[in-house]
Order: C-alpha cells, then structure tokens, then sequence
C-alpha cells in the first residue's frame, strides 16, 4: 500500500480486494509524451524544476531537446487528475540503438555494456502543486521504467538512473 502524502487535498479511495490487498486510486495519471503540446508541459516542468537549482542551466531547457525526439527515448509525464497540472516528467533512453547519454562520461564494464540497458535523465518534480502529489508522481515515474519496457518487449537486463 501507497502511503498517503500529508499535503494531498484529496485522499486516494481505498478498495479492499478479496485477496485482502488494498488499492487506492491516485491523484494523477502517468502518459507517454506524444504530442507537441505536452513536450512543451515537459519543458516548463524541466525549467522550473532545474530552476531551483541551477538557474542559468535551467534557461537552455526553455524548449524540447533533441534527444526528446529520438526514436531509443521514451518521456513520461504525470498529470494530476484534480486540474489536469503537469506534476513531474522524465526521460527514458534505451541502448538499443545506440549508447545511451551516460557512455559519453563514462565508460561501462564491457559485461554491463553489452546488455539491454534504460537510463533515467531529466527527471523533474513540481513541488508547488497544491494537490501534493508531486513526491507520489515522482516515485511512481522511476518504478515505470522497467514494466514499461517489458510492455514495450524490449528485453532489459537492468537501468541506470542519473
């Protein structure tokens, strides 16, 4: 069971299943980013979120980068239900058709480089959302990696997260 985050306005409902585990409905959806309009949410969640921190960084995340377009990349974005707020967005690379971000840093054991590899990049949360779940849909973005690219029947043996 999801702990519930103290600032959620809107608790999940609870449903008791007959195997007596619980379900609770969240207060966002987590979508594939396919669309022009919603890479440019990801993009103001990116530069608000990178903001905070490095600012003047953050001011080259204005638009969509190259790599979001790529066809080994997969970006998720959490929605909240409530308003239909971006609350948090990441990238996902894939090694299969290419090495992925991190090789161009470092160089991996040849036992880990020649596996199906994922790698998390521009990971970034929204904290001022009034319906909390900014910490909720951030979790629940990096627990997507893997069961989504099993659905994709990409064989991985492992991720990498940056």
């Amino acid at each position: 069971m999801i702990k519930q985050n103290a600032f959620m306005q809107n608790p999940p409902s609870l449903q008791q299943k007959e195997n007596g585990l619980s379900v609770e409905d969240l207060p966002f959806r987590v979508i594939r980013v396919t669309s022009l309009d919603d890479l440019s949410r990801v993009a103001q969640i990116r530069q608000q979120a990178y903001g905070r921190h490095l600012p003047q960084f953050a001011q080259s995340l204005v638009l969509p980068e190259p790599a979001d377009f790529e066809a080994n990349t997969l970006v998720l974005l959490a929605i909240s239900k409530q308003d239909n707020a971006p609350l948090a967005t990441m990238r996902i690379h894939t090694n299969c058709n290419g090495p992925l971000p991190l090789e161009q840093a470092v160089n991996l054991p040849v036992e880990i480089r020649s596996a199906a590899l994922a790698e998390a990049v521009r990971f970034s949360v929204l904290n001022s959302h009034c319906g909390g779940g900014g910490e909720l849909s951030s979790r629940c973005l990096i627990q997507s990696i893997l069961p989504y690219m099993s659905c994709q029947k990409s064989r991985l043996d492992g991720d990498l997260r940056a």
